[in-house]
């Protein structure tokens, strides 16, 4: 660990590739991979070997907090799809599997508000996620101002190492379901053990 300014420094920057549903993290210096090893060991390692089929190799992110300015991607564990944020002129999102990094269709903004809750803003589109009324069963794209709107409100809760989405309004999780689907469902369903239910969030910009 060094305390380096890292602006120019090549030692310091490392850059996230999707292998497998999860990240390899490589270093832009030396071109490895970070080792997560065994768990009986406390250390980590740098190796030269092909992350792709190598849990060694392979790392989930989970934030405790979102940087502004930052574009996040938000997979299902389910389908393995991301959520796609669309163009402006569409009300309903998708779940789609194209590689997130520079699709700006399947990058979000991720803001808080208020009591530990946040906004999820498509880049594209510029809609927010709504959360609707119980009743509803799908998740839709506004644009109406966030900040007292609780229906644009979401909870990041962790379940089995991965992130549960809920809303506020509605009190239901985000569902990814199954590959063959393209459109997400909110549901109320305990996401313990759930995959339907379990995201996994990382920066892609």
């Amino acid at each position: 660990l060094t305390h380096r300014n890292p602006t120019n420094d090549h030692y310091l920057h490392w850059r996230f590739e999707v292998v497998d549903g999860h990240l390899a993290i490589r270093s832009r210096s030396g071109n490895r991979y970070l080792d997560g090893r065994n768990s009986e060991h406390s250390d980590p390692l740098l190796t030269n070997r092909n992350p792709q089929g190598d849990h060694y190799l392979q790392w989930t992110l989970i934030p405790v907090n979102f940087t502004p300015n930052v574009h996040y991607a938000i997979q299902s564990r389910s389908s393995g799809r991301y959520l796609d944020g669309r163009n402006p002129e569409h009300s309903n999102p998708l779940i789609t599997a194209r590689n997130p990094f520079g699709d700006n269709y399947l990058n979000w903004s991720i803001q808080p508000v208020s009591d530990g809750y946040f906004t999820i803003q498509s880049i594209s589109g510029q809609g927010y996620l709504d959360g609707r009324n119980p009743e509803h069963s799908n998740p839709l794209l506004t644009h109406r101002n966030p900040t007292n709107d609780h229906y644009l409100h979401w909870r990041f809760e962790v379940v089995d190492d991965h992130l549960a989405i809920r809303s506020r309004s509605g009190n239901r999780y985000i569902d990814g379901r199954n590959s063959e689907h393209s459109d997400p469902l909110l549901t109320n369903r305990n996401p313990q053990g759930d995959h339907y239910l379990q995201w996994k969030i990382f920066p892609v910009a």
